[in-house]
């Protein structure tokens, strides 16, 4: 992104192909003068505000719980308090202290308190009330300087809501500097994120927000960190170069991760037993051991999932019960997005890998809980002919075209047909992306083929060159 002092809008999005190297330039009004050239990053924090009712003899330790995540907020900002003074800015100083005198407005909190025992409501709902009154009342002043006094409430809500979630992470000072140039975009101008524009050492700021003069503004130009603000429609149109372009509209499906044997990450603990490929990898990780990992992965793919088309597949499913414990995990996450009234999809498809025999047999149970399946021809093979694909003195056993490896494949095709799910069946490995071998994959019945890039056009070719309507009688 290039920003300046002034934008102008003069390109939409949508006749912009991703990556084409044009400018997009929008109209805002300068903050601080100066010129910014780096990757943009949007700031908007997500602020979930779970709202629930609590037992009355709860209320006590709600809102032990709520003084407790103030305090943490007053900390963190009596750390920035102190960086800017060993910096010498006093306007830094200054507003930063001001933030403590709304932070420690004991009239505020006591409302919010109060609330908690009168309505019992938990702490993040009565807090979210009771800030709504007072923001209100700021915006729709006149005076552009209470109005912008609303920005900084938001901002110390936001961070004391942080607090309060059931694992916040840590307030620490940043000990890495950023090495890439960023420019910070956001809906909002918080206080927090110009002091974040400083410490990461980011080239530019550009934000929606009209309060211009508020303390966030302030900061910015008092940091000389080149400033936009009251640029519309900024964080639509960073949202529609993103659109997910890259995908123009077709599927995409994710594979959760597929963990273990020779698929390893740094400091995660794995199977140690004599064999690992017939031991803790794919879904089972995640149902004997590590659930969390799975719900974490669900939360982002469908948040990333709106508006656009995007599938999950699950990698060594090997009876029809791991299918259904993932999907009671999928639907748990799926109500929690909900009630935190987070934007998510709720039109992803689930698939799961054939790449276990017993899972391939059982093909007629899991197509009944899935709405697609890939047969993972490389690990099928291995474990249906118990041979290592990586041990060289068994490679001979490595046959896609072993009858008895073809007649599984063809069983796959015949259950999907019966069942009338033929067209959610796709085969992928090594054995797809060999042209020589498609005829034999088109003969079974298969249709959909997963494949190489480097494969593609040789496999169109044999699949062009194949008449597969059925001969004549004579």
């Amino acid at each position: 992104m290039v920003m300046a002092t002034k934008m102008d809008k003069k390109r939409t999005p949508e006749h912009i192909p991703f990556g084409s190297g044009y400018e997009i330039e929008l109209r805002g009004t300068t903050i601080c003068p100066g010129i910014g050239i780096g990757r943009v990053r949007v700031l908007d924090r997500e602020r979930v505000v779970l709202r629930s009712k609590i037992p009355a003899d709860q209320a006590q330790a709600e809102k032990q719980h709520y003084n407790q995540a103030v305090q943490l907020v007053s900390d963190h900002l009596l750390e920035h308090i102190q960086e800017d003074h060993s910096d010498s800015s006093l306007s830094a100083s200054m507003i930063l202290k001001s933030h403590q005198a709304i932070l420690t407005d004991e009239q505020f909190h006591d409302a919010v308190r109060a609330r908690i025992v009168a309505e019992l409501k938990n702490a993040a709902w009565a807090l979210e009330l009771e800030a709504r009154k007072i923001i209100t009342q700021l915006e729709a002043s006149r005076s552009p300087y209470l109005a912008s006094r609303a920005e900084d409430v938001k901002d110390l809500v936001s961070s004391i809501v942080h607090a309060l979630s059931p694992a916040p992470k840590p307030y620490k000072k940043a000990l890495v500097e950023k090495k890439e140039s960023q420019v910070l975009i956001s809906g909002n101008l918080y206080p927090s994120w110009a002091i974040e524009a400083r410490r990461f050492r980011s080239v530019a700021f550009a934000t929606e927000s009209n309060a211009l003069s508020s303390h966030a503004a302030i900061l910015l130009k008092g940091f000389g960190i080149p400033t936009v603000g009251g640029v519309n429609g900024l964080r639509e149109h960073v949202a529609d170069r993103r659109h997910v372009f890259t995908t123009a509209g077709r599927r995409v499906v994710i594979r959760t991760f597929d963990i273990g044997n020779d698929k390893r990450i740094a400091g995660l603990n794995y199977c140690t037993g004599q064999n690992p490929a017939l031991g803790v990898r794919g879904v089972r990780r995640h149902l004997l051991w590590h659930p969390e990992e799975l719900r974490i992965q669900f939360r982002a793919i469908l948040r990333a999932a709106v508006g656009c088309q995007v599938d999950i597949l699950l990698p060594m499913v090997t009876t029809v019960d791991d299918v259904r414990q993932v999907k009671k995990i999928l639907k748990d996450v799926t109500e929690e997005l909900r009630k935190e009234d987070t934007p998510f999809s709720d039109d992803v498809r689930l698939g799961a890998m054939i790449e276990v025999p017993a899972a391939a047999i059982g093909i007629g149970e899991i197509l009944a809980e899935v709405d697609f399946v890939n047969i993972g021809t490389n690990d099928l093979l291995q474990y249906f002919v118990a041979a290592d694909r990586d041990n060289e003195a068994v490679l001979r056993y490595e046959n896609f075209e072993d009858t008895a490896f073809l007649w599984l494949l063809r069983f796959v095709m015949e259950r999907a047909t019966e069942l009338g799910k033929k067209d959610k069946v796709t085969i992928c490995g090594e054995i797809a992306s060999n042209p020589q071998l498609v005829p034999l994959l088109l003969a079974l019945g298969f249709r959909s083929l997963s494949i190489t890039p480097t494969a593609a056009q040789s496999v169109r070719d044999a699949i062009a060159s194949i008449d597969l309507r059925p001969s004549a009688s004579t």
